[in-house]
């Protein structure tokens, strides 16, 4: 069981700032007594601030709780409580919270407190060595003495260090009295717990729809996934087939090709003997015409082939003769026509004979005449030498 050993107060209330008050306690029970104002209830609330760190609630957080500085005519007042208990493992442990009380004055010369809260410490007492000193920068002193303790910071503050006028929550609503209890007995961490568990299972289930609505994502996508790896696999052997029917028809292309070009090979032959047989369709028909003619000739000529040269020749020389003399004419009569023509314009009452139009009409006739005759005996000389050279070369047959 937790007791108390002793308490030391400084600057608290009513207490003097200049040196501290100790007060001891009896096991089994100290009784706190003496007129009004002597600092009893000063007592239960230094007790109440050292063990859980609250102030009263007149305290105004604390500003009314240490010695007022304008009644000791002091700018700056401090204050300090010590407290020394047993805890239930029979150590020592001391508690000392240091506070400052200062005020100043403002621009309309109002008084105005600043409160400020200096070290706590818990210092732990050893029988041998050095006491061990936690201060509240490494831990929360206002939640660890209620442990150290063995007692609910519920039960310190609405029980055991409750103030005389706090102590009738008894008599209040029965909500108020069941959160007192519920806080006494810890019931309130157990709601806490079952709230927290309600929101925590809450969350999970949320979680859950959307952890089952990516299953569903991820089954349908396995799905999609496993039936594209089976379409791609069918493609796969659908495309190895192609690629064999793509390798058989280049071969049959290849040989076709082969083939396709011995047929070309044999199409230009084809094509060569054609054309030859074209030309010797033309030069046999010309023999036929030739010969044709040859046969319609009505005078055969005994001549040799030297003497048949010579009348082709000459003939050759005749037709020449009159090619010249026919385009010496048409001159004749382009120049005639131009002057006819002149002599028209300069002239047009008269006119050419009809006598002269008709001897230049009849010579130009005659010339052309002339010249068909000459150009028949040339082509019927030129086959008799044709004629002649197949015969002495052992003969044509037609």
């Amino acid at each position: 069981m937790t007791t108390l050993e002793k308490i030391g107060i400084q600057g608290v209330r009513s207490y003097c700032d200049e040196r501290t008050e100790t007060l001891e306690f009896y096991s089994p029970v100290t009784i706190i007594y003496g007129k009004n104002g002597s600092g009893k209830s000063t007592i239960i609330e230094c007790l109440k601030v050292s063990c859980i760190g609250e102030f009263p609630t007149n305290a105004e957080k604390g500003k009314s709780f240490i010695h007022d500085p304008l009644v000791s005519n002091k700018m700056n007042v401090k204050g300090k409580i010590d407290l020394m208990f047993r805890n239930y493992n029979n150590k020592r442990i001391g508690v000392s919270r240091s506070y400052n009380l200062c005020y100043n004055k403002d621009k309309n010369k109002n008084i105005k407190h600043n409160f400020r809260s200096l070290d706590n410490s818990i210092i732990i007492k050893k029988d041998t060595g050095k006491d061990i000193i936690i201060t509240n920068k490494c831990i929360d002193i206002n939640t660890h003495i209620p442990l150290l303790m063995g007692i609910s910071k519920a039960l310190l503050e609405n029980v055991i260090l409750c103030n005389h006028d706090e102590n009738l929550w008894l008599f209040s609503e029965s909500t108020k009295v069941k959160k007192k209890f519920d806080e006494i007995f810890g019931d309130d961490n157990f709601s806490k717990i079952i709230e927290g568990l309600n929101k925590c299972r809450k969350s999970i289930n949320e979680i859950i729809k959307k952890k089952e609505l990516e299953l569903l994502n991820l089954k349908n996508n396995y799905e999609k996934k496993k039936n594209m790896v089976t379409e791609i696999e069918s493609n796969k052997k659908q495309i190895e087939i192609e690629k064999k029917q793509i390798q058989l028809e280049q071969e049959d292309i290849y040989k076709k090709s082969n083939k396709l070009k011995k047929l070309n090979e044999k199409k230009n032959i084809i094509n060569t003997l054609l054309n030859e047989i074209n030309t010797n369709s033309i030069l046999y028909n010309q023999f036929q015409s030739d010969k044709q003619q040859y046969n319609n000739i009505k005078t055969i000529y005994t001549e040799n082939l030297t003497e048949l040269n010579e009348i082709a020749t000459i003939c050759k020389q005749d037709l020449l003769n009159c090619d010249n003399l026919i385009n010496k004419i048409n001159k004749e009569i382009e120049n005639s026509t131009k002057s006819n023509e002149m002599f028209k314009q300069n002239c047009p009452s008269e006119q050419p004979s009809q006598k002269e139009c008709e001897y230049i009409s009849n010579t130009i006739q005659m010339l052309k005449k002339k010249k068909k005759n000459i150009s028949n005996c040339f082509f019927l000389l030129s086959a008799m030498v044709l004629l002649f050279i197949c015969n002495r070369r052992g003969g044509t047959k037609f």
